[in-house]
């Protein structure tokens, strides 16, 4: 299964539910959801970078409320190419950054993905459990 497809998918679905899209107010550089969709966007082209110092990239300002599901749905699919990514783990690859984005919009602290999605889970859970339970039954469905 392509995870990644599935991502831009979901993150097509929220930004074309936001109140923002297609207006003046829609910024892309300014969005956590519009940011990860065009890191996710260049995965499908371009396979899987790293970019220096990209945790500098991700949107910090981005206070719009998205839906829990949708959101969840996402770092599912994400977390899932992680897995299937064989390329070592790095905080600087774009599916890192994809997620870091993604996440943001919910939980307050940054969680390093230790390369382990059941260990991702406990983690988002110690800041958020139903999030965390939102996206382990994401995951489940993906099985």
């Amino acid at each position: 299964m392509n995870y990644i497809d599935n991502t831009i998918k979901d993150l097509q679905q929220i930004c074309v539910e936001c109140k923002n899209y297609g207006t003046d107010q829609c910024i892309i550089s300014k969005c956590n959801i519009g940011f990860a969709l065009s890191v996710a966007n260049s995965i499908q082209k371009n396979g899987i970078t790293f970019i220096n110092d990209g945790l500098q990239l991700i949107p910090k300002e981005d206070m719009k409320h998205y839906d829990n599901r949708m959101v969840a749905r996402c770092i599912a699919s994400i977390c899932k190419s992680c897995k299937q990514c064989m390329k070592g783990h790095n905080e600087n690859c774009t599916i890192s950054l994809a997620r870091r984005s993604i996440e943001s919009i919910i939980l307050k602290e940054i969680i390093d993905y230790p390369g382990n999605i059941l260990t991702y889970i406990i983690k988002v859970a110690e800041q958020n459990q139903d999030f965390a339970n939102l996206i382990k039954e994401e995951i489940q469905l993906l099985d």
